[in-house]
């Protein structure tokens, strides 16, 4: 019995470390930051995570935002990553009450810029809500380099987001 599980195990053991070496090889941004949001007149606050999947433009990931005045959670579908920049756009999955902003099937577009440690002062970050357009709306905006969110930039007051081109 012992022989059949050692074998198991080390097969076992191998297929985890080539998953995780594959994942940890894929563009990806992560985030924790604050920053002064002048329209809301409060602090806004992100967490965030995407990876981009092996063709570089699908993505996984999740975001959630909270100003004080609106809320909501979204899953990341697109991402690119170019140098010390991720571009990255996905759908609302939760909003609490009726936002006129950032409603549940709304799609959201983000760029953020890592310009080193500490993320505070120096790191920018950028948001659109796009409304309830098509994924290929979304899509494009995450692919043309010379689209901006039409929110931002914003400098970050607190914390850092990080972004890895492989």
């Amino acid at each position: 019995m012992k022989r059949i599980l050692k074998p198991s195990f080390a097969m076992s053991l191998l297929a985890v470390m080539a998953i995780g070496l594959t994942a940890a090889s894929n563009p990806k941004a992560t985030g924790d930051v604050q920053w002064g949001n002048t329209s809301a007149g409060t602090q806004a606050h992100v967490v965030f995570n995407a990876i981009a999947s092996a063709n570089g433009v699908d993505a996984k990931g999740s975001l959630l935002y909270d100003d004080g005045t609106y809320v909501y959670a979204m899953d990341v579908k697109y991402m690119t990553v170019i140098g010390k920049t991720a571009r990255f756009a996905g759908v609302v999955t939760a909003s609490p009450g009726d936002q006129r902003c950032c409603a549940v099937g709304n799609w959201i577009f983000y760029m953020v810029e890592d310009n080193g440690e500490p993320g505070n002062g120096h790191d920018k970050i950028w948001g659109e809500d796009l409304g309830a357009v098509d994924s290929t709306v979304a899509l494009d905006r995450v692919r043309d380099l010379n689209s901006l969110p039409l929110g931002g930039p914003f400098g970050i007051t607190g914390g850092n987001l990080q972004v890895h081109n492989k």
